[in-house]
């Protein structure tokens, strides 16, 4: 699975620049865009936009019938269904107009992209017929880096975003395509995740059923859960509390842990380099803000009863598991120890 050549064609991506990259992931509205953002813009690292699906590359079954490259190239980062379109022929690789991403609009992503560069990089794993999840990864980072047209500058490493999935199957893919890389873990407590979610969705003029409402509060419960252990098992694990709370420390601390110098473009949210209003955010800021003391505020009698009801049933659902609803005010016990 490691390419052949000291360095790859494409961008000039050398072995070492691809071998040791930095994963953010979490959950749903637990930070993840925040962090990636954050982690954006400094020399040492080229933060690509947006989400890698491997929630879905460690499925099995993956890809559903389709050549994985195929799959990839129509479905393997967040914002492809926007950017492009794969031809009738199979082989090329079309560049919509018009969409932006990550904060940044068409015009400002074309001056720092060349997207029809971008758009022939993915034309060339088609061609290749590349199956495996690393050379797949590899091969689009190569390509968006040969499509900035500043070049990567003095980065040695390459970073992404994921979000949501089965936190062990990720966490176990991507050390197993990449196993110098990092992951950088958020967690935030699971009441808040909920609230987020509702609001997120009532904002899209969605109304959840009161199952759902538990079903999400028992995912955002599985965050703490494998937070504990991910962090306890030496894994770099960060609270969305401390983030907002203290951002240029804790950016400067989560740099430190994965080998990047400190850099004060880190302690605000940038796209390729560019000041942006996270696209998740619920405020219109480029200023990183502190979430709500109270995860009741705004909710209905319904919601706030959804919460409640899987706060005490919780530990019982999980003792009949065979594990332990692990209190949130634990974990942040183990992650304050360590300064995050």
């Amino acid at each position: 699975m490691t390419p052949k050549s000291d360095s790859l064609p494409n961008g000039g991506c050398t072995n070492e620049f691809l071998s040791r990259p930095v994963l953010v992931y979490g959950p749903r509205k637990a930070g993840t865009t925040l962090l990636q953002s954050l982690l954006d813009g400094g020399r040492a690292m080229v933060m690509l936009p947006d989400e890698l699906k491997l929630k879905y590359m460690s499925r099995p079954g993956w890809p559903d019938g389709k050549s994985a490259a195929r799959w990839y190239v129509e479905k393997g980062r967040s914002c492809f269904p926007d950017l492009f379109k794969v031809a009738a022929d199979d082989r090329t690789v079309e560049v919509k107009p018009d969409t932006g991403v990550a904060g940044l609009s068409r015009a400002e992503l074309e001056e720092i992209l060349d997207l029809r560069a971008y758009a022939s990089g993915l034309e060339g794993l088609m061609r290749d017929g590349t199956a495996g999840v690393r050379e797949l990864i590899e091969g689009e980072v190569c390509a968006f880096v040969g499509a900035l047209k500043e070049g990567p500058g003095q980065a040695v490493c390459w970073g992404s975003k994921e979000v949501g999935g089965d936190p062990g199957h990720v966490t176990s893919l991507f050390r197993k395509c990449f196993p110098e890389g990092r992951v950088v873990y958020l967690v935030r407590q699971p009441e808040f995740i909920s609230r987020s979610i509702i609001m997120d969705r009532r904002r899209k003029g969605k109304r959840m059923s009161f199952r759902r409402l538990v079903h999400e509060c028992r995912d955002a419960q599985e965050v703490v859960n494998f937070g504990l252990r991910h962090a306890l098992d030496g894994g770099l694990v960060v609270s969305y509390e401390a983030l907002t709370g203290d951002t240029p420390a804790i950016t400067d601390k989560i740099c430190s842990e994965v080998g990047l110098p400190a850099d004060p473009v880190h302690s605000g949210p940038t796209t390729l380099g560019r000041a942006v209003v996270v696209v998740t955010s619920s405020r219109q800021t480029t200023k990183v803000f502190r979430q709500e003391s109270d995860w009741t505020k705004d909710l209905t009698a319904r919601e706030k009863f959804a919460i409640r009801f899987f706060r005490l049933v919780g530990p019982l659902y999980y003792r009949l598991k065979g594990g332990r609803k692990v209190p949130y005010e634990e974990l942040r016990g183990v992650l304050a120890a360590k300064g995050f």
